[in-house]
This record gives C-alpha cells, structure tokens and sequence, in this order.
C-alpha cells in the first residue's frame, strides 16, 4: 500500500512540474505580446480580452469538472502575473 502511495506523490510531483513548465511558457508569450502590442499602439491591459478569457476559462473548467471559483482564483493570479510582466516589460 505505500509503494500505491509513494506512485500518486510521484504522479502529483511531475503533474506540478508540468504545470510550472506550461506557466513558464505562457508568461514568455505574455513577454512576447508587449513588442507586438506596442507595434500595433495597443495598451497592455485589455479588459475585452480578460473577459473573454474569463468566459473560457469558466467553461472550460465546467467541463472539466474543476470548481468556478477555484478558477476564478487561479485564473486571477495568472493574469495578474501577466499584467505584471507587461508592465515590465514596456
């Protein structure tokens, strides 16, 4: 029963890990966003676009099974960082 308990950490550890890799990932995207936004004489924050992620996000999660709230808090912290880092990055 422990070797059982020892496999799901090792699973939650590498699921963690991916995690970490996709946010990695998108915050450099986010940094990408900034030359092409700043090409285009666009702001940084865009709260068109905010809202349609919040609608995607909420259905995505409902299909998923995963708790509105706990995405709207997630979610919350992402593009948080996001604004951030556009910030930042002008």
């Amino acid at each position: 029963m422990r070797s059982a308990l020892d496999n799901l950490r090792t699973q939650i550890n590498l699921i963690d890990r991916s995690i970490l890799e996709n946010m990695a990932r998108r915050f450099q995207v986010v940094r990408d966003m900034v030359g092409v936004k700043k090409t285009l004489g666009m702001e940084a924050y865009d709260p068109g676009r905010e809202r349609e992620l919040k609608r995607l996000h909420t259905a995505i999660a409902k299909e998923l099974g995963v708790g509105e709230r706990f995405t709207d808090a997630l979610f919350g912290l992402i593009l948080s960082e996001s604004k951030r880092l556009q910030e930042e990055k002008k």
